[in-house]
């Protein structure tokens, strides 16, 4: 096993000033909004802990981890924030543990020099000096949770598999075997409903996955170590737990934590997703309603209707159930998951978490029993982590899952990939630390928010500056900056034209305001609002740079005759502004034509895109299960087609296969 130390990796980020004030983001500069989950200073564990521990929670320096284990031990820093902290390099590789057979509960061995350095943190702390303020302090870290995927959370917490292996309920856990099917499924007395035909009696098992009640049940569990020692495989009879976690060996406020072991959602969604397609279009091999289905409806009594029907020569008919498809149906089904190539609310995790648990009950009704393994049952425990951990791509492996695959593009030698990983590793860190010393310097591992065309580059000149002066138009009405100028060109004309409608008003309006603009001949000015007004007057050069692709807000955006040509949807946009009859704001959705970048001189250059916009409300339709249905041919709004790019917002339009037209 390699082992590099993450105390020195911590005293390296606040040498630096820039990286000393991003540890203090989530206190300093996070917007703090009771109703929304946008960061996991939000969620309910990380309150808590605040609760729990104040003086920890004096000095917002303070590290909060959460540290990712599947053979490489990876910590992240959430005191950063919510776009940084997950970023390759925020990231600190601990710990690689030497395959090729995976450590299993072992795995605590692996973990004891990180635990001790963790240890460190929180009880004594370590001496540092802060760049920012020119300070020595004592940091303080903690380790918030661990991400890890279904199989490595069994190895690190040391729960059993099986029937009790929920991780959410442990050993509440309601569990039946299928003779049909040779399998473990979790059904009974979570949805209050009729799975094999008994009544259910008695209350739904209260979530019992919190730390103090796995602790009470563990703390007595002593274990030796190594590969060769031969172990019960229920130290405790009724505890479904076969080791004490290290974690509650090092760590004294392990056992306050709600979620101390995150469950995956990225495999737990593509497991879900592939168990539920291929049952519904019969992929051999691969769907819940096999050969032995039926058996496992005979063995509980229910559904008669779909028992196998003897032919008399020995074999059987199997009767159709309601979610097998037909071929075009299963083709309908596609057409609809082809158009799918691409922060929460409080108020709505409790009618989601609903939702969820009648999806589930009305699957039971109609799918197979040999269909509702372990992931279902974790799908409804999901809005309980995101409570307590807040948005869920905070705790997803995605981030871990890059990184990875970025170890494994290090490796040279195929006979000791782990010290190729470690040594380009190690000098992956060594260069970021040198560039923060260098004028030229371009950071490794960070989400390029700046914005850039990327393909397709042309450029024409209108001399006539009539479709320039429109859009030119619509960009001063659109930057915050012009507002005054606005309402006070329109003041003039009402009040040099008491009698006229608004309607001529706003028209001449739109045909004086530039010119007149222009003739207020603002001064140069020295600060940069002030030269970015003067640019803004003067309007733009008559030369005009159009692009295909265009980056910006950390997103790609293609124009229409680009998307044709790719396999991603990249053109189908949104934008939030306001009614002018009712005031109210409202969303307006479209898609891309152009993508214009005009040039005011100065290094002035705004991006702006021409889009089909749908009519409002006309076009636009929320239905019963609050899915919005946009229909693509009810487009208007052609007089003011060009809006800002960095308003624009992206969504994915799939094809409603309820309203083909």
């Amino acid at each position: 096993m390699w082992y590099l130390n993450p105390i020195d990796r911590l005293r390296r980020i606040f040498a630096n000033p820039a990286f000393a004030k991003l540890m203090r983001w989530w206190f300093c500069e996070r917007t703090k909004d009771d109703e929304k989950l946008s960061h996991l200073a939000d969620a309910t564990q990380w309150q808590r802990f605040d609760e729990l521990y104040p003086e920890f929670t004096k000095d917002p320096r303070n590290v909060r981890n959460s540290t990712n284990s599947t053979w490489p031990v990876i910590l992240s820093i959430y005191n950063l924030s919510s776009w940084l902290c997950q970023k390759r390099k925020y990231a600190m590789l601990c710990g690689l543990i030497q395959g090729p057979k995976q450590p299993g509960i072992d795995i605590d061995v692996f973990l004891a020099p990180l635990m001790e350095d963790m240890a460190k943190l929180w009880n004594d702390g370590v001496k540092m000096t802060d760049s920012l303020t020119k300070k020595d302090f004592t940091l303080r870290g903690m380790i918030l949770t661990m991400i890890n995927n279904c199989h490595a959370n069994f190895s690190l917490s040391g729960q059993i598999k099986g029937k009790k292996g929920c991780l959410s309920y442990l050993d509440a856990t309601a569990s039946e075997y299928l003779d049909g099917s040779k399998k473990v499924v979790y059904t009974k007395k979570q949805f209050n409903n009729q799975f094999d035909g008994k009544d259910e009696k008695g209350s739904v098992p209260r979530r019992r996955h919190d730390s103090k009640h796995v602790f009470d049940m563990v703390k007595k569990i002593n274990i030796v170590y190594g590969k060769k020692i031969k172990r019960t495989k229920h130290p405790i009879e009724g505890v479904p737990f076969k080791k004490q976690s290290i974690f509650f060996k090092y760590l004294p406020y392990w056992k306050d934590l709600e979620v101390p072991h995150a469950t995956d959602c990225v495999h737990l969604k593509k497991n879900m997703f592939d168990s539920t397609i291929c049952t519904l279009i019969d992929v051999k091999g691969k769907t819940k309603d096999s050969q032995k289905s039926p058996h496992d409806l005979v063995n509980m009594k229910i559904r008669s209707e779909l028992h196998p029907v003897e032919q008399g020569n020995g074999k059987f008919k199997l009767p159709a159930a309601s979610f097998n498809l037909t071929s075009a149906e299963k083709r309908e089904l596609c057409l609809c998951l082809r158009d799918l190539t691409k922060g929460d609310s409080k108020d709505e995790l409790d009618s989601l978490q609903e939702f969820c648990m009648e999806t589930m009950a009305q699957l039971e009704m109609c799918f197979p029993p040999s269909f509702f393994d372990i992931m279902p049952r974790l799908i409804v425990h999901m809005v309980d982590q995101i409570r307590a951990l807040c948005p869920i791509y905070l705790h997803e492996m995605w981030a871990y899952e890059r990184f990875m695959s970025t170890l494994n593009r290090y490796f040279l030698n195929r006979a000791y990939p782990e010290g190729c990983m470690i040594e380009a590793y190690c000098t992956e860190e060594v260069v970021e630390c040198c560039k923060d010393y260098l004028v030229d310097k371009k950071g490794i591992g960070l989400l390029r928010l700046s914005r850039k065309g990327t393909r397709g580059r042309k450029t024409f000149i209108d001399n006539a500056y009539e479709e320039v002066a429109k859009v030119h138009f619509s960009v001063l009405h659109q930057i915050e900056m012009m507002t005054p100028f606005v309402e006070q060109h329109i003041a003039i004309i009402r009040a040099e034209n008491p009698e006229r409608s608004d309607s001529w008003i706003m028209k001449e309006h739109k045909h004086r305001f530039t010119s007149w603009l222009m003739d207020l001949n603002l001064p140069e000015g020295s600060t940069a609002e002030e030269v970015t007004l003067k640019r803004l007057a003067s309007g733009p050069s008559s030369r005009v740079t159009t692009w295909q692709a265009y980056d910006i807000n950390g997103q790609t955006f293609y124009t229409a005759a680009k998307d044709k040509k790719s396999v991603c949807k990249n053109i189908e946009v949104r934008i939030d502004a306001m009614d002018d009859g009712t005031g109210s704001k409202v969303t307006y959705f479209g898609f891309i034509e152009d993508i214009w970048e005009l040039d005011y001189g100065l290094n002035i250059q705004i991006p702006v895109f021409r889009c089909q916009w749908v009519k409002h409300p006309q076009g636009v339709l929320v239905d019963n299960y609050e899915l919005t249905i946009v229909d693509l041919a009810k487009v208007g709004y052609k007089n003011d087609p060009w809006v800002l790019a960095k308003r624009i917002g992206q969504v994915l339009y799939i094809i409603d296969p309820r309203l083909k037209n």
